[in-house]
């Protein structure tokens, strides 16, 4: 299967340009699945024995490296697709997430406004809000992209805006203790069924309000996942 073919690729000589890129693209969903860091380190090692890296390439190394939380050198890969691509919306909105969890707000903002013109209102106000939310102004933040998700979301047929922004107004509906957290992460959940950030985001926001039951069913199978884990141990005592 194709994970057994990107395995023998991986440990043989066969060169590495022979190795399909959608091969490489099922590692990173997989990575992003299962939370298994191997496979973000099988992925990023296929990627630089390229010999000829092109723009999609620095972005998956920028992909697997962010969530590897190597945030420098993933930076250093934008910057190298920002100058043969500027108008590149993924780089952008990488290099806000990236400003972000490093603290530089100022940058972060900077870069979700490069997205204007270059994609839809939600993505760009789910970029910009979930800054916004982390520089002290979550009540703010969640008012405007709660109006915005309201008045666009029915016209968006990309699921994965969508998605990103009910992860958006769930991230900052938990940090103001907002209850309507629980219908975000519910929603997230049916876009996108196997983003393990989403379940994890779901379990905890299960586990505060005390849905222990909500929380066994969210974290079966997942023993080998630690934040899941320990969630169902807790929750398994509650019951």
């Amino acid at each position: 299967n194709r994970s057994n073919r990107i395995d023998a690729v991986a440990d043989s000589t066969v060169s590495t340009a022979k190795v399909p890129l959608e091969d490489i693209r099922a590692l990173l969903r997989q990575a992003r699945e299962t939370g298994d860091q191997r496979l973000l380190g099988q992925a990023l090692h296929l990627l630089n024995r390229m010999p000829t890296p092109t723009t999609e390439i620095h972005l998956l190394r920028a992909t697997a490296l962010q969530a590897l939380h190597r945030f420098d050198p993933a930076l250093d890969e934008l910057r190298q697709v920002l100058q043969r691509e500027p108008d590149s919306a993924q780089a952008w909105l990488l290099q806000a997430a990236l400003h972000s969890v490093r603290g530089d707000y100022v940058a972060a903002q900077k870069a979700c406004g490069k997205l204007l013109g270059k994609v839809p209102a939600l993505l760009i106000g789910s970029c910009s809000s979930s800054v916004l939310a982390r520089q002290g102004q979550a009540q703010r933040a969640y008012a405007l992209l709660a109006k915005l998700y309201e008045q666009t979301a029915s016209a968006q047929n990309d699921p994965g805006i969508l998605h990103h922004a009910q992860v958006s107004l769930a991230d900052i509906a938990d940090q103001l203790g907002n209850p309507a957290a629980a219908k975000w992460w519910a929603q997230a959940r049916q876009s996108r069924p196997g983003d393990l950030y989403t379940r994890i985001g779901a379990a905890r926001n299960a586990f505060h309000r005390g849905a222990h039951a909500e929380v066994v069913a969210l974290t079966e199978n997942a023993d080998d996942i630690d934040a899941l884990a320990l969630l169902r141990t807790l929750s398994l005592q509650q019951l």
